[in-house]
Formats: structure tokens, sequence, C-alpha cells
């Protein structure tokens, strides 16, 4: 996997960072903001790996249009099965939840919008009248501090 080198000034683009709760998988909460709200979200040819574990965090990205918004999707639960003991026993292993974003860990999704503040309004309307979406709101940049788990690209 290639090495990536982040701009100190793509932090402080204009972006708002979104938290998605729902139960369905990545492809297909990907697949209905497709065919609801007329984005075009592809699966982004690298995901979110982390070297020092097997973490890894899908990565949507909206295919831009003319006058279309950046948007990424990132999925933010990875779930790993470890075995308890050191034996091969059937009934040992437990399972493990890790978070993209900690301070989220409740949410199953993150987006970021770069966009105005009216786009992502009608954003969350949008993604909030799904079916299986329990909830969408943005949540303060400034409380976040794993942020640059979410600069990709």
């Amino acid at each position: 996997m290639p090495n990536y080198k982040l701009d100190l000034d793509e932090a402080e683009l204009n972006c708002q960072f979104i938290a998605i709760h729902s139960n369905i998988e990545a492809y297909d909460i990907a697949y209905k903001l497709n065919k609801n709200l007329g984005l075009y979200f592809c699966r982004h040819e690298d995901d979110i790996l982390f070297s020092k574990s097997n973490e890894c965090y899908m990565v949507y990205k909206n295919v831009e249009k003319k006058n279309s918004s950046l948007i990424y999707l990132y999925s933010n639960s990875f779930f790993e099965f470890r075995n308890e003991s050191k034996s091969a026993e059937l009934f040992n292993f437990s399972n493990y939840k890790t978070s993209l974003v900690p301070e989220l860990d409740k949410a199953d999704y993150i987006v970021k919008h770069f966009g105005d503040n009216k786009e992502v309004g009608e954003f969350i309307k949008s993604v909030s009248l799904l079916d299986d979406v329990t909830s969408c709101y943005v949540f303060n940049l400034l409380k976040l501090k794993s942020k640059q788990n979410l600069m990709f690209d």
C-alpha cells in the first residue's frame, strides 16, 4: 500500500463531518444513498488500513459530476474475532469492535462532506428519512481528536 502525505492545509478545508447510525452494510447504505439522493458512490481503490493491526475500514467516494459536492463515506466499525485462550477450542472466540473515529464509536458510518452548510443540511435531512437509518447528525470538528484518520485521497 502506498504511503500518503498530507498537507497541513487539508485539515482546514471547508468540510463537515456527519455521523450515521444504521444497521445495514456499507455497500447497502451506499446503494441507498445513490438511489434516493441521486449520488454516485463508488468503492474507493484503497481502504483505510492500519499497519500495526489488521483493521480495515471501507471507503466510498461520490464520483464527482459537474457542480456536485465531494463526499466520502467511511465505515466506522471493524469487528475481529479473537481467541481467548491458547487452545483452539471452538467456543473460546470473542468479538471485538474497534472504531475508525473512537470519539464516535456508536456511529456506524462517517460522512465527510465538502460543501456549504445549506447542502449539508439538505443531505442530513434526506439521509434521516431513509428507512434503515436510525439517526444522522453533524458533529463538531473541534471535539474530534482522530480527524487524521479521515484524511484520505
